[in-house]
């Protein structure tokens, strides 16, 4: 699947139509994609900015990151399901 993240303890969920390899692809990702996975996260009880910004905190615990984990698969399922990606 296209979505991307940065592997630090803030980052940002985007829908990139080609590799990232400068800020403009970045700026180019799919708004619809990153507002319809906001819409799904949000649904089912987590949440992020409606632009895919979100962070990871020393206080959450396994069960807080295997929450986002299962909504994030449920939203990606859903997404896949109805032909968005």
């Amino acid at each position: 699947l296209p979505l991307k993240s940065w592997l630090f303890p803030l980052f940002w969920l985007h829908w990139p139509e080609t590799p990232v390899d400068c800020p403009r692809v970045v700026e180019q990702a799919s708004s619809e994609l990153s507002l319809l996975t906001y819409i799904g996260l949000l649904n089912r009880g987590v949440q992020v900015s409606a632009r895919g910004m979100a962070c990871l905190s020393t206080p959450m615990e396994d069960s807080d990151i295997e929450l986002f984990i299962a909504a994030l698969d449920d939203t990606l399922e859903e997404l896949k399901r109805d032909a968005w990606i």
